[in-house]
């Protein structure tokens, strides 16, 4: 790695360490000599920073196999991160839930928590938010090795400030989670706050580089109550760089279409998030349309994406239809984020593709709507509903900080 001009010694030598803890941690294990080839700093700047590391118990020596049978060479000793040296908690916070886990280097949980009590306020979510957190931080086998606590929220986030700028289906506006949460936590160490879409793309880039095959940049397509599709360069800097928070759910399929939870008409999640299904399906129920799903949850207070799913199987013919736009819509959606940015890679997570028809279905409409397809398509990965991948996701951004921290 090259140190541009003009750079004092104690800039450089932050950069340094965090490039070198960085290329540790995401091409580990790897030797000596391949970090200062791939990094273009001298050996003895790498050896010397590696020391540090090992002595603050951050990076470990592992043995790498003898090179070729018979031969005489010593094996290679080589540097990979020390998964268990530091943990992180990660939190994520919703209308309706609440999500935290503690995560080690890796992304291994150790332990996770939960909260479905639904909170539309502002205060009384936060405060529940890290009173269940708090639970996990104050663990005696967690507490002393938190180095950093990440969280992520919907809507627009100055990750710089800690600031959640707006969440438009609550109308939270300007709040500093940050200083919230570190008032509420008692924590005096290092806060991350993100979008928890884009917290989900840092926790692929740091735990799932297998599904990202080497990709230059990825998308990462979210959906549940909101959709969102953020843009990330899978590059060696600290869980790669973002471009927005890709709230592709207010893309504007229809001017004169039903009203968004954001105030505009015809949003693609008025049709096709979680929420919008739910909606039409509770529709459906009520007005005799949906005979089968009437059999698997008799209230509208019982409707789940779950019994939806089912419905849809079995061949509901109201259900068919709602699912049928949805996915058509999303299909169009991810047809023009290709056609504008083209990706390596889309990974997208969502319940809705649990069902192989939708999720056939989704990849015949974005091939129908491509601009043109090439060798260079992009690979669309379907990533499994994880309950918990905002906290770990958010548990991924506090990593993410921590990799850029000076060792002293």
């Amino acid at each position: 790695m090259q140190i541009s001009q003009g750079k004092n010694l104690s800039r450089a030598k932050v950069e340094n360490q965090s490039a070198i803890r960085n290329m540790i941690y995401q091409r580990g294990p790897i030797s000596r000599l391949e970090i200062s080839e791939k990094l273009e700093l001298a050996l003895p700047t790498i050896t010397t920073n590696v020391a540090t590391l090992i002595a603050k118990g951050l990076v470990k020596e592992v043995e790498n196999a003898p090179r070729a049978e018979k031969t005489l060479g010593r094996r290679t000793t080589l540097i990979d991160i020390a998964e268990d040296s530091r943990y992180f908690i990660g939190i994520e916070m919703r209308g309706a839930l609440r999500r935290a886990c503690v995560s080690d280097y890796r992304g291994n949980r150790l332990y996770t928590a939960a909260d479905d009590t639904f909170y539309a306020d502002y205060e009384e979510n936060i405060r529940a938010t890290c009173e269940m957190a708090k639970k996990l931080l104050s663990r005696e086998d967690v507490r002393d090795k938190i180095a950093g606590v990440g969280i992520c929220v919907p809507g627009l986030v100055d990750s710089g400030k800690g600031i959640l700028r707006v969440h438009p289906g609550y109308q939270w506006r300007n709040k500093d989670l940050r200083r919230d949460a570190a008032r509420l936590l008692g924590y005096e160490g290092p806060i991350s706050v993100e979008n928890n879409a884009c917290a989900r793309a840092y926790g692929a880039h740091l735990f799932h580089q297998d599904l990202l095959r080497e990709a230059q940049s990825f998308a990462y397509l979210y959906i549940s109550a909101g959709i969102a599709c953020p843009l990330c360069f899978n590059s060696l800097s600290p869980g790669g760089t973002i471009a927005g928070e890709g709230e592709v759910g207010h893309m504007v399929m229809d001017p004169a279409g039903p009203v968004c939870s954001c105030g505009n008409r015809g949003c693609l999640e008025a049709y096709a998030s979680e929420r919008a299904v739910l909606d039409r399906a509770a529709v459906a129920l009520r007005t005799g349309h949906a005979p089968i799903l009437r059999k698997l949850c008799p209230g509208p207070e019982e409707i789940s994406i779950e019994k939806v799913l089912e419905a849809q199987d079995q061949g509901d013919p109201a259900i068919l239809a709602i699912m049928e736009d949805a996915v058509t819509r999303l299909g169009l959606a991810i047809a023009n984020i290709d056609n504008f940015v083209r990706p390596d890679t889309m990974l997208i997570e969502s319940k809705f593709f649990l069902q192989e028809r939708n999720r056939i279905r989704l990849l015949e409409v974005i091939h129908q709507n491509l601009y043109t397809e090439t060798v260079m398509d992009v690979k669309f990965s379907f990533v499994p509903p994880d309950a918990f991948s905002g906290a770990l996701g958010a548990a991924a951004a506090a990593i993410r900080e921590d990799l850029k921290a000076y060792v002293e």
